[in-house]
C-alpha cells in the first residue's frame, strides 16, 4: 500500500526522532564544525598551513587560548569526532538497510580463530625491535632504525593507562574489553598518554618504561607505537630491571652474529665458558691448535654443569613485558568481538576467564605505576578517568544510552579508584616490607565482608549513586546490575595488585633457575609446571563446564586459575617471552575503542543485531563492516589521547579550567535542546540555523583571539627575506576580501552537507531495532515459503558434528522451506524477524492469550505453543480428544485454546466474556491481553447450504462483529485467522468434496469480509498467504504440517508489537533483585587464606614458587626479596629503610652497596647454589674497596643492570682464585704457563 507507506515516510524527521541528548550533541559540534571549516579555508586561502600541519601532528601540544595553531588544532579533533559519532548515531539509529540478526555458526566461529592464529604465527616479532626475518637470517636490523623513528625520538613521552569490555545484558557475556597498562606489558588501565613535547606525564619526571631508565623515544616500534605505549604510564610497571630494546640496539650494531641473545644464551651457544674466564683464557693462551680444542671441549663440558650467571632483566623478554600483554588482550579482544558478532553462547564461560583477565590486568598495572612513579596527584587521576570515559560519555550523549551499558568502563574506572586509594592512604607503608601487605591484607577483608557476605554493606554504600529502576543496560535496575558485574570479578583486580607486588621476585625467580644447569633449570620449572597444569585440569573439568548461572557464582574464586595458568607458561623460557606476534599486539592496542564501538559500528542495537551495509552477502558485509570499524576505533583512539594532551596538560588549574569549560558548554547546549523540546522547535532546519549562528561566533571568537598574531609570525617568502634583510620591511598581507567572507560560506555549506546526509538517511534509511509500527501490518502477511537445501557443505558439517550422519538423503526441491517476508522499502521501519522463545516470553510475560475457532486456529495455538518453547505441542495424537477446549501455562503466561468451529460458538464465547467484564470488573485482572479467533470451514461445510442457513449465518456474523468492537473497547485486541488454502484432491469425504472446496472456501471469505467482520478486528492473518505455495503438503486437504503453521505463529509474533495494550502494572510487578543473592563466605575465606599466602610468602604464583625448592636451592622468593626489591628501590630512587632487614645498612651493602655495589662490577662473587651475587659476603669483598674510585665518575649501574661475569666462581675456587675479572675490561697479559694453570685448576673440580 503505497499511500501508507508515503504517509509514514511523511512523519519521519532527523531531529523529531532523536533524543533530547541527542539534540544537545549535534548543536555542539555543528557549530564547531561550522567554525573549524571556516578556519580551515581561511587558513588555506591565506596560503599559511602552518595550523594545518599542526593539527595533523602526530604530537599534541596544551591549549593555548592565544594561540590560533592551538585553538584550530583542538577544533580540528572535536570535528572528526563529531562526524565519527554521526556516522555511529546513522548507522544506530537510520542505516541504509535493516539491521541483520545474530547468528551463532559454530564451524565458521572456530575456522576464524584458526585463521587469526594461522596469520598470526606469520608476524612473530622479537620484542626487542628487530624484524624476524633479519633474525633468522643473523642480520639483526631494528625495525626503529629510521630516521623516521629517530626524528620521532625527539619528543618526551607521557604516561598513563586504559581499560576496557560489554555485551548484551541479557546474556551477561560481555567483556572485554580493556586496555591495560603497557609502559612494561603490565595490565592496568591504559590511561593512554598522548606522546608530546609538553604534554602528559614525561618520562623524565618518572615515566619509565623500566625502572632506573627513562626511555627514550627511539625505542619504540615506531610512531603509531608511540601514541599506543605513551598512552599506559602504568606500563612503566617500574618491577623491571633494564630496557629491552637498547640491549636490542646494541645487539644488533654488534659484529657478533649470536649477539642479540641474552647473555646466557651466548654462553650456552658459545660452547665455552664465554668471557674472561678459563674457555677464553685456554683459547688465548693454547700455543697449538689441538690442545685449544681440548680444551674448548673440557670447558664445555664444564659449563653444562654450571651456574650460569643471572641474566639482567631486561623489557624485550622479561616477564609479562609489554609486548606480551599487548598480544594477550589482541587475542582476547578478537574472540571476544567474535563471542558478540555470532551470539556464540557456548563459550561464555570461556569469555569470562577473558574479562576476569582484563581486570586482572587493571590491578597489576596501576598498582606498578603508583608503587614506582608515587603520583596520587589529581591532574593524574583526570587523566586516567579521562582515558577511560571521555568515549563513553560522548557516546552516551550521542545515543542516548546509560552508562551502565557500557559496564567494561565504569568496572575499570570503578577498579581503578580502589588501586589508587588503597595506595594513597598511608602511602608511607607502601615501601615497607610487611606493611604494604598488612595494608593489602586489610583491604581483601574489606573485598571480603563487602562482596562474600550476605550482608546490607554494599547497598549502603551504593545507594546514593544506584538505583533499583529498569533503565537501558540494566534491565534488573543499577543497583542490581552494578552488584552482578562488580561481584563476577570482585577478586580479580586484588588478585592482580598482589602480583604486581611480588612481580620483582618472580621476575627475579624466573632469572635464577635460568641461570641453573639445564637439568636442574627444567626439573624446577617442572615441578611448579605439573601443579599448576593439575589444578588448570581440575578447573577445567569442575567449575568451568558448569552452567552460565552457577559458572557465575563461582567465577570470582576460582578465575584466577586458569589466569595464572596462562602467565607461567608462556613466560616459561627466555625465548618465548622475547617473542610476540604483532598482529595480536596490534589489535590489543586499541581495546577500549574496539570494545565500545562494536556496539554501535559493529554491532548495532547495543550489540544485539548486525550492522547491514551489503545485504544479501553477510560475509562480504562482515569483512567490509569490520574493516570501518577497525579504522573507526584506530582513529577514535588517536583522538581521544590527542584531545587529553590538549586539555588535560600537566598543570592542575589548566586541568580543571579545561574540564570546566567543556562541561559547561555541554550542559549549556542540553539546556536549549531541553527548551527547543518544550517549545517543539526540534526540527532540522532550527538546529542548522543555532549551529550557524554559534558556529559564526566560535569563528570570530578565535579569529579575533588569535589571527593577527598568526599573521605576524607568518614564515616570509625568499624575496621578503632579503627585503626584511635590507630594509625594515613591513609583511605584507596576502589576504584577500574574499578569504574573510567565503570563510563562513563554505563553513554553512559544510553543515549543509552533514545535515542533508542525516536528514536523508533518517527519511531513507532503516530505523533502529524497536516495537514495529502498527502501519506494519500492511506487510506483516507479504512473504513467501523459500526452499532450503540442507545438502551444502554447512550443513552436512553441522549433521556431522552434532548428529553423527555423514549424508542426506532429501536435497533441494524436496528438502525442507522457510517463510520469510518480502523486501519491504526501510523507510517504513518494518523489520520483520523471527521471534525465539525467550523474546516471546519477555513480551507476554504475566499476559494472557485466548485463541478461540476451529481445527485451523487450534493449529496456530500449537505453533504459538512451540514459538514459547513447548517443544511436540500439537504432534499427531489419534487417542487423545480432538473437539475439546486446552488450557497451558508456560511461565507467567496463559495460553488457552476454546473449541468453537461454528460462527454461533464463536459469538457465545465472546458473549461470555463481556458478560463476565460487566458483572465483575475484577475480573479484568484476568482478562485476555490478546484474543485470536478463526472460523469459517465448519459453517461452509454444515450450516451454509440454504438461503435460510446463509441468511442465518450473516446475522450471526454481524452480532459477532458487534462483539468483537465491543471487546476491542474494552481493550483487547482481536485477531481473526482466515481460514488456510484447501487442497481439494487430498479431501477425504465426499461431503467435504461437495461443500469445502478451495473455490467453495473463497467465496466464504469474501462473505466474512463483506460482512466487516475482518475490518472489525485489530489484525488479520492471512492463512493463504503462508499456505496456497505448500496445499500439495496438505495430507487431509484442509491441515498441514506442523512448520506451516509456524509462519502463521511468527507473523502473529511480529504482530504483537503493535497489538499488546501496555502494561500499567508493570513498575508495580518488577521486584529488583537485591545484593548480597551472589555472595559465597566459605569460598571467600578460601580466597583469603590464598591472599594470606600469596602476600606473606612474597609469592606471585600464591606459593607455589616454593615447589622448585626441592630441587634448586636459593630460589625461595622468600629469600629473594631484599636482592629483588634493593635493586628495583636503587633503580627507581625509591627508599630502601624497611627494604632491608636491619643488619643491613640502608646504603652501601651487599645489593645497595653504594658505588662499590653499582659500579664494581669485579666486586660480584658467585654462590654455590649459583645465585649469582645474591647474598655473598666475602673475606675479599674489601680487597676492592679500592676500586669504588674508578666507578665514582661513571653513570652507575645496579646490581642488574651491568653485564655478568662470565663465569660463576664457587667458594672453594675462591681460595684459588679470589678476583673474577668482569670481559669488559682487559686482562693484563700473563705468561702462558699461568694461563694454563688457570684453565686447570677452574677444570680441576671434575
Amino acid at each position: 500500500d503505497g499511500s501508507a507507506d508515503d504517509d509514514f515516510r511523511f512523519t519521519h524527521g532527523a531531529a523529531e526522532l532523536a533524543p533530547t541528548t541527542s539534540i544537545a550533541v549535534a548543536m555542539m559540534f555543528g557549530s564547531i564544525i561550522f567554525a573549524t571549516v571556516s578556519l580551515l579555508c581561511r587558513t588555506w586561502m591565506s596560503g599559511d598551513v602552518r595550523a594545518i600541519e599542526r593539527a595533523l601532528d602526530a604530537r599534541s601540544h596544551p591549549l593555548n587560548l592565544r594561540s590560533y595553531e592551538s585553538l584550530y588544532t583542538m577544533l580540528h579533533h572535536f570535528s572528526v569526532l563529531g562526524v565519527i559519532l554521526l556516522f555511529a548515531y546513522i548507522c544506530e539509529y537510520h542505516p541504509p538497510f535493516p539491521h541483520a540478526e545474530k547468528s551463532y555458526d559454530r564451524d565458521e566461529f572456530f575456522f576464524l580463530t584458526a585463521v587469526l592464529l594461522v596469520a598470526s604465527a606469520h608476524t612473530v616479532h622479537k620484542n626487542d625491535g628487530m624484524d624476524a626475518t633479519a633474525i633468522a637470517e643473523g642480520k639483526g636490523k631494528k625495525d626503529d632504525d629510521s630516521p623516521q623513528k629517530k626524528q620521532a625520538s625527539s619528543s618526551g613521552k607521557s604516561s598513563g593507562s586504559v581499560a576496557s569490555n560489554n555485551d548484551d545484558d541479557d546474556d551477561d557475556e560481555e567483556a572485554v574489553a580493556g586496555k591495560q597498562s603497557r609502559r612494561r606489558g603490565s595490565g592496568g588501565n591504559d590511561s593512554g598518554d598522548e606522546e608530546s613535547g609538553d604534554n602528559g606525564k614525561d618520562d623524565d619526571e618518572g615515566s619509565l618504561d623500566t625502572v632506573g631508565t627513562p626511555k627514550s623515544r627511539d625505542e619504540d616500534d615506531d610512531e603509531e607505537d608511540d601514541e599506543d605505549d605513551s598512552d599506559d604510564d602504568s606500563r612503566d610497571r617500574g618491577h623491571g630491571h633494564g630496557r629491552g630494546r637498547g640491549r636490542g640496539k646494541s645487539a644488533a650494531k654488534s659484529s657478533d652474529p649470536l649477539a642479540f641473545l641474552p647473555s646466557h644464551g651466548r654462553a650456552k651457544r658459545s660452547g665455552a665458558v664465554s668471557g674472561a674466564g678459563a674457555g677464553r683464557a685456554g683459547r688465548a693462551g693454547a700455543g697449538r691448535f689441538g690442545r685449544r680444542r681440548r680444551g674448548d671441549r673440557d670447558a664445555g663440558r664444564a659449563a653444562a654443569y654450571r651456574v650460569k650467571p643471572v641474566a639482567e632483566a631486561v623489557e624485550a623478554n622479561d616477564v609479562l613485558n609489554r609486548d606480551q600483554t599487548e598480544e594477550w588482550k589482541g587475542w582476547m579482544q578478537f574472540i571476544f568481538l567474535l563471542y558478540h558478532y555470532y551470539s556464540a553462547v557456548e563459550v561464555y564461560n570461556s569469555i569470562r576467564i577473558m574479562i576476569t583477565c582484563y581486570v586482572w590486568m587493571t590491578g597489576f598495572g596501576n598498582f606498578s605505576f603508583f608503587y614506582i612513579k608515587g603520583d596520587y596527584s589529581l591532574v593524574r587521576v583526570l587523566q586516567m578517568l579521562w582515558r577511560l570515559n571521555f568515549l563513553v560519555i560522548f557516546l552516551m550523549l550521542s545515543q542516548g544510552t546509560t552508562y551502565i551499558l557500557y559496564y567494561i568502563c565504569p568496572l575499570h574506572t570503578y577498579f581503578f579508584l580502589m588501586v589508587y586509594f588503597t595506595m594513597k592512604f598511608f602511602r608511607g607503608a607502601n615501601y615497607k616490607k610487611y606493611q604494604i601487605r598488612l595494608k593489602l591484607l586489610f583491604l581483601a577483608i574489606l573485598i571480603y565482608l563487602f562482596w562474600d557476605l550476605d550482608s546490607p554493606v554494599w547497598k549502603m554504600v551504593h545507594l546514593p549513586f544506584l538505583s533499583e529502576t529498569p533503565v537501558l543496560g540494566a534491565t534488573g535496575g543499577s543497583m542490581w546490575e552494578w552488584y552482578f558485574r562488580t561481584t563476577l570479578d570482585h577478586w580479580s583486580t586484588f588478585l592482580g595488585m598482589v602480583f604486581a607486588l611480588n612481580y620483582p621476585i618472580t621476575s627475579l625467580w624466573y632469572r635464577k633457575l635460568e641461570a641453573q644447569p639445564p637439568h636442574k633449570e627444567w626439573l624446577g620449572k617442572g615441578i611448579v609446571g605439573i601443579v599448576i597444569f593439575g589444578g588448570f585440569v581440575a578447573w577445567v573439568i569442575g567449575p568451568f563446564q558448569s552452567p552460565k548461572l552457577e559458572y557465575n557464582s563461582t567465577n570470582a574464586f576460582f578465575g584466577f586459575v586458569p589466569l595464572m595458568t596462562y602467565i607461567y607458561f608462556r613466560n616459561l623460557t627466555p625465548t618465548m617471552r622475547e617473542y610476540s606476534l604483532d598482529l595480536l599486539h596490534q589489535i590489543g592496542k586499541t581495546t577500549l575503542e574496539t570494545y565500545l564501538m562494536q556496539h554501535h559500528i559493529w554491532l548495532t542495537s547495543n550489540a544485539k543485531s548486525l550492522l547491514t551495509l551489503i545485504p544479501g552477502w553477510p560475509r562480504v558485509n562482515m569483512l567490509f563492516v569490520t574493516a570501518v570499524y577497525f579504522f573507526t576505533s584506530r582513529r577514535l583512539y588517536k583522538l581521544t589521547l590527542h584531545l587529553r594532551g590538549i586539555l588535560l596538560p600537566n598543570d592542575r588549574n589548566a586541568c580543571l579550567k579545561s574540564l570546566m569549560g567543556l562541561f559547561g558548554i555541554i550542559g549549556g547546549f542540553y539546556v536549549m535542546a531541553l527548551t527547543l523540546e518544550a517549545y517543539g522547535y526540534t526540527s532540522l532546519t532550527v538546529l542548522a540555523a543555532i549551529c550557524v549562528v554559534c558556529g559564526f561566533i566560535l569563528y570570530r571568537t578565535v579569529i579575533d583571539a588569535s589571527w593577527d598574531h598568526y599573521r605576524k609570525t607568518a614564515p616570509l617568502a625568499k624575496d621578503d627575506q632579503v627585503l626584511q634583510g635590507a630594509e625594515n620591511v613591513e609583511r605584507p598581507d596576502f589576504e584577500s576580501s574574499i578569504s574573510r567572507i567565503a570563510s563562513p560560506i563554505f563553513g554553512a555549506m559544510a553543515l549543509f552537507v552533514l545535515g542533508l546526509t542525516w536528514h536523508g538517511m533518517a527519511e531513507a534509511g532503516a530505523g533502529k531495532i524497536q516495537p514495529l509500527p502498527e502501519h506494519c501490518s500492511v506487510f506483516a502477511n507479504d512473504g513467501q515459503w523459500i526452499p532450503i537445501n540442507g545438502c551444502n557443505e554447512g550443513m552436512r558439517a553441522e549433521a556431522y558434528r552434532s548428529y553423527d550422519t555423514v549424508g542426506f538423503a532429501t536435497c533441494g526441491s524436496t528438502g525442507s522451506y522457510a517463510w520469510g517476508w518480502n523486501i519491504i522499502d526501510p523507510s517504513t521501519y518494518c523489520r520483520f524477524a523471527r521471534r525465539d522463545s525467550r523474546q516471546l516470553k519477555k513480551a507476554l510475560n504475566k499476559r494472557r492469550l485466548l485463541f478461540i475457532g476451529d481445527s485451523m486456529t487450534r493449529n496456530t495455538y500449537h505453533a504459538m505453543m512451540r514459538a514459547l518453547g513447548v517443544e511436540g505441542s500439537g504432534g499427531y495424537d489419534a487417542t487423545g480428544p480432538k473437539h475439546t477446549d486446552i488450557s497451558n501455562e508456560v511461565g507467567s503466561i496463559n495460553v488457552d485454546f476454546v473449541w468453537a468451529p461454528l460462527a454461533s460458538d464463536q459469538l457465545a464465547a465472546f458473549q461470555n466474556l463481556n458478560r463476565k467484564i460487566a458483572k465483575d470488573d475484577e475480573w479484568k485482572r484476568g482478562f485476555p491481553d490478546l484474543i485470536v479467533v478463526g472460523g469459517g470451514a465448519w459453517d461452509r461445510l454444515h450450516q451454509y447450504a440454504t438461503e435460510e442457513d446463509q441468511d442465518s449465518l450473516k446475522e450471526t456474523l454481524r452480532e459477532l462483529k458487534s462483539q468483537i468492537i465491543s471487546m476491542e473497547e474494552e481493550g483487547a485486541p482481536v485477531t481473526w485467522v482466515v481460514p488456510t488454502t484447501i487442497n481439494d484432491r487430498a479431501l477425504n469425504t465426499e461431503e467435504k468434496r461437495d461443500h469445502m472446496t478451495e473455490l467453495d472456501m473463497e467465496d466464504m471469505r469474501d462473505v466474512y469480509a463483506d460482512m466487516g467482520l475482518l475490518s472489525a478486528c485489530s489484525f488479520v492473518i492471512d492463512g493463504p498467504a503462508f499456505t496456497k505455495t505448500r496445499k500439495k503438503e496438505s495430507y487431509d486437504g484442509v491441515h498441514y504440517p506442523p512448520q506451516v503453521y509456524d509462519a502463521g505463529a511468527q507473523i502473529l509474533a511480529n504482530a504483537m508489537d503493535w497489538l499488546l495494550p501496555e502494561r500499567d502494572d508493570t513498575a508495580e510487578d518488577f521486584v529488583p533483585l537485591q545484593p548480597g543473592k551472589m555472595a559465597n563466605p566459605y569460598l571467600g575465606l578460601m580466597m583469603l587464606c590464598f591472599v594470606f599466602v600469596g602476600l606473606m610468602f612474597f609469592d606471585g604464583f600464591m606459593g607455589l614458587s616454593y615447589l622448585a625448592s626441592i630441587c634448586v636451592s636459593g630460589i625461595m622468593p622468600n629469600d629473594l626479596f631484599e636482592e629483588a626489591f634493593t635493586t628495583l628501590h636503587n633503580k627507581a630512587n625509591l627508599p630502601l629503610e624497611g627494604i632491608l632487614s636491619e643488619e643491613q645498612p640502608t646504603r652501601g651493602s651487599k645489593f645497595a652497596g653504594g658505588r662499590a655495589g653499582r659500579s664494581g662490577r669485579a666486586g660480584i662473587r658467585g654462590r654455590e647454589d649459583g645465585g649469582g651475587g645474591g647474598g655473598w659476603k666475602s673475606k675479599y669483598s674489601d680487597k676492592y674497596q679500592g676500586r669504588r674510585g674508578q666507578g665514582a665518575d661513571r653513570k652507575s649501574k645496579s646490581f642488574y643492570e651491568r653485564e655478568d661475569t662470565a663465569i660463576s666462581v664457587t667458594k672453594e675456587e675462591e681460595e684459588d682464585k679470589p678476583v673474577v675479572r668482569s670481559r669488559h675490561r682487559r686482562r693484563k697479559a700473563q705468561p702462558r704457563d699461568s694461563v694454563d694453570d688457570e684453565i686447570a685448576a677452574l677444570l680441576g673440580r671434575k
